[in-house]
């Protein structure tokens, strides 16, 4: 499978980490989810439902999804396909700006990351939508950190 080599830059470029990579087509394919997934799943259910749209849908009917076998027949029964990222980056830490209010420098490193998810109908759409959500991330940092500096 072939990239846009640009896209993958900025990836790079921006400390866009792939945790992991479901096609959920496929792992709805067969009536046994990975236990992959399924370790993901356990820790993570509501980011994943948000992503992939369905937060609010009623899961009742699936022992509200409490089981592998339960959640497989969800993701099934709810036509859900595309690619979904679970996605980290780095949190900007030691924030300055200058004179004029405007950001500066930051520190940052692999020692203490977010993660998220995101969902798309091709990889190449899920990976734009991890470069936005890394740019808000960062964003919303420094913003936070703009606040504090300025107290």
């Amino acid at each position: 499978m072939n990239f846009n080599k640009t896209l993958i830059s900025e990836l790079f470029d921006n400390n866009i980490r792939i945790e992991n990579v479901f096609y959920m087509q496929l792992l709805t394919a067969c009536d046994s989810l990975p236990e992959t997934f399924w370790e993901v799943f356990d820790q993570n259910s509501m980011d994943i439902l948000s992503a992939l749209g369905l937060k609010d849908k009623d899961t009742s009917e699936y022992s509200d999804l409490r089981a592998k076998s339960e959640l497989s027949e969800f993701l099934h029964d709810n036509s859900v396909s595309g690619v979904l990222l679970n996605v980290a980056t780095p949190v900007a830490r030691n924030v300055t700006f200058d004179e004029d209010g405007e950001f500066s420098n930051c520190s940052s490193g692999w020692n203490w990351f977010t993660t998220d998810f995101v969902h798309a109908d091709t990889i190449e759409n899920a990976l734009i939508k991890a470069q936005e959500w890394q740019k808000k991330t960062f964003d919303d940092e420094v913003a936070k950190a703009k606040v504090e500096y300025f107290k």
